[in-house]
């Protein structure tokens, strides 16, 4: 009878550390499980998710750029601002791999950032990523860029793919076949400052996005935007760094009905942004009408604490 208990009581030990090793393995498994491709029921939950990571990232940006604003004044050579630019774009690298593994997804443009990024800490490696994903990406004199608009490319995954209802929409830029993309359109872009030695520049850009809603109407939004660069004296290119953005006075762009009069008032105007970061962007609520940029002002300052020296102004009005 003792044998019969004794039995009985190793076969259930046995079964419940089998039980337990096969849970434990099968929520390892779903816990691992990466998101290869986003699969949206429409196109308003595509964009809830683009806010998602948006809002993500710019939690993640304010924290590092808090500390790369109150850098000491006291340090003025090249050396100072090179490891300052590498130090920071480190940080940058590693929101970037947090960001990854926070969502279990790698965006292609998370590949664009991790390039921008490693090109002052990592050149060769900055070199391969962007050979191995160069089909989908871009280059310009300041940094790589997706063929994709920035928003939508937080979505689509290292193949270019990102799927509405179980297909996959083309949100190429310019060369979108079913022209559902959300994409920056009428783009006006300029320097807006460099300090006086040249070693902080300040572009600004305005223009609009393009959205499809889920009933395949079009509307746009219409956006104001700087963007600063610090330039590494040892290799002669200008690489993202953040800067406080203050406007002095008021700083507008002008949007006009396309065709319309270029003298006429505007339709509208947009303000220039002021804040903190590498880019800070004013983005408007829908519009139904396609308005063309026009003329504009801008009075501002730009900083960096990273050397006293590196302060940028500008007062200035552009036309179309």
């Amino acid at each position: 009878m003792k044998k019969i208990y004794l039995l009985l009581l190793i076969t259930s030990i046995v079964f419940i550390s089998c039980s337990k090793d096969d849970s434990s393995s099968e929520t390892a498994s779903l816990t691992q499980e990466k998101i290869e491709t986003f699969n949206f029921s429409s196109y308003s939950k595509m964009d809830e998710k683009i806010d998602e990571i948006s809002l993500i990232k710019e939690q993640m940006e304010t924290a590092t750029v808090d500390k790369y604003t109150q850098i000491s004044d006291k340090n003025t050579s090249r050396n100072t601002i090179s490891e300052g630019l590498k130090v920071y774009h480190t940080d940058r690298i590693n929101n970037i791999y947090s960001l990854r593994k926070k969502l279990n997804f790698t965006s292609i443009q998370s590949i664009a950032d991790e390039i921008n990024s490693l090109v002052i800490i990592n050149p060769i490696k900055s070199n391969e990523l962007f050979e191995t994903y160069k089909n989908l990406l871009t280059k310009n004199e300041l940094q790589v860029k997706t063929i994709f608009e920035n928003r939508t490319a937080n979505v689509i995954n290292t193949k270019g793919e990102v799927l509405i209802n179980g297909k996959i929409e083309d949100f190429k830029i310019n060369i979108s076949k079913n022209g559902k993309y959300i994409g920056d359109e009428s783009v006006k872009t300029g320097v807006a400052a460099y300090s006086t030695n040249m070693g902080l520049r300040v572009d600004y850009s305005t223009g609009r996005e393009k959205h499809k809603d889920d009933f395949g109407k079009t509307f746009f939004r219409y956006f104001t935007e700087f963007n600063a660069y610090l330039l590494d004296t040892k290799t002669g290119q200008y690489i993202p760094y953040p800067v406080d953005f203050i406007i002095i006075s008021n700083s507008y762009a002008g949007f006009s009905q396309t065709g319309s009069n270029p003298l006429s008032d505007f339709a509208f105007t947009m303000e220039y942004p002021s804040g903190k970061g590498t880019t800070v962007r004013n983005t408007g609520g829908q519009k139904w009408t396609a308005y063309q940029t026009e003329g504009g002002y801008i009075n501002a300052l730009f900083r960096t604490k990273i050397a006293p020296f590196l302060t940028a102004s500008c007062d200035f009005k552009y036309t179309r």
